[in-house]
């Protein structure tokens, strides 16, 4: 794995430097998307491979399997009368078997391929192949007449996946692809990585704590709820996350975030307010720990608080970075939450809701 990984420095290095040669797009099989599948002893790959002879048909699946990554590819282009072109790749999914035992050999086949820009989207598919996925994907893009894939807002590129993966005191996530009603989520479900391999999945609330703490969700939706009913309805937006280090084990998560009220079912008392906004940064909180407890169950550090241990004293951490999973368990991290309210509309949503 030592040796991967300076492969790995080496090769994001010089894939900032590279170049294709001009080709005539006519004679190309220009890949869009790409599905590979471990299944027993055989990797399957899927092209979802440019149609551009209509506008109507979706995008045709070439399939082929081999015993290597290398093989099943050079098996789906024995029957391609043009070449495959991958520039135009625009995500790559895997299955859960692959995720937990082959990644390193699709590291490996991306990082020796020059075919690849890496700056392809990498996310995974559970509960189903990853075939069955970008197919569903293909022909929802022709139903809509746009490319879904273009509204990820959660999206990992195999560049940041790399990276991830040589930086001391961190382990990688991806995103799991469902299809559902018509839209594409990669947000309810997280897969988390211990290294080269898949140890656990997170579930719809462990996966918003996550995101929180990443910074990456900026508007929430958040039911209050008391005796288990709904007594109000927050909306959350413009949120920003802050993470800091302090004397090595002490993290500071400091949240601060827009707070409206959008619905309330009963009567609003004065103390009312200040209840639902304490309660509002109880389940905050909440979801913050769930997404911190799936983590520290896998014995992995999906936040990176060791590396921002490493970098703020690279030789206290080295002497821990061995038993880091343990010494992750430790970390309780303090969470202040700063909700700002627009006393205007706040008045306005109250006066709303009191006279309906």
């Amino acid at each position: 794995m030592k040796i991967l990984k300076k492969i790995i420095v080496l090769f994001i290095i010089f894939m900032l430097t590279g170049c294709f040669d001009y080709k005539e797009l006519n004679n190309l099989a220009i890949i869009t998307k790409m599905a590979i599948d471990k299944n027993g002893d055989e990797f399957e790959v899927s092209f979802s491979i440019e149609n551009t002879k209509s506008n109507t048909e979706s995008n045709i699946i070439y399939t082929a399997a081999g015993k290597s990554i290398s093989e099943a590819i050079n098996n789906i282009q024995l029957t391609l009368p043009k070449k495959i072109y991958t520039g135009h790749l625009s995500i790559i999914i895997i299955n859960e078997e692959l995720a937990k035992n082959n990644l390193n050999q699709l590291i490996n086949y991306l990082i020796k391929s020059k075919e690849y820009s890496q700056n392809f989207y990498l996310a995974l598919s559970k509960d189903k192949s990853s075939k069955e996925t970008i197919n569903e994907i293909s022909n929802l893009e022709t139903k809509l007449s746009k490319n879904i894939l273009s509204d990820i807002n959660n999206e990992i590129t195999f560049s940041d996946f790399l990276k991830t993966l040589i930086k001391p005191g961190i382990d990688p996530v991806l995103p799991v692809i469902t299809i559902k009603d018509n839209t594409i989520d990669v947000s309810s479900t997280l897969a988390l990585f211990n290294n080269y391999k898949l140890v656990a999945f997170s579930n719809e609330n462990q996966s918003k704590g996550i995101n929180l703490i990443y910074n990456k969700t900026k508007e929430m939706i958040i039911p209050i709820k008391s005796d288990n009913k709904n007594i109000a309805t927050i909306k959350l937006s413009n949120i920003n996350t802050k993470t800091k280090i302090k004397n090595n084990t002490i993290i500071n998560i400091n949240i601060k975030e827009n707070y409206t009220i959008k619905e309330i079912n009963y009567e609003i008392k004065k103390q009312t307010i200040n209840e639902i906004k304490n309660k509002t940064k109880n389940e905050i909180k909440k979801l913050i720990q769930e997404g911190i407890e799936i983590s520290k169950n896998n014995d992995i550090d999906i936040f990176g608080f060791g590396n921002m241990i490493y970098k703020n004293n690279a030789s206290y951490f080295n002497k821990i970075k061995d038993t880091w999973g343990t010494e992750f368990k430790k970390i309780n991290p303090n969470i202040k939450i700063n909700l700002i309210t627009d006393d205007n509309l706040q008045q306005t949503t109250i006066k709303e809701n009191n006279n309906s």
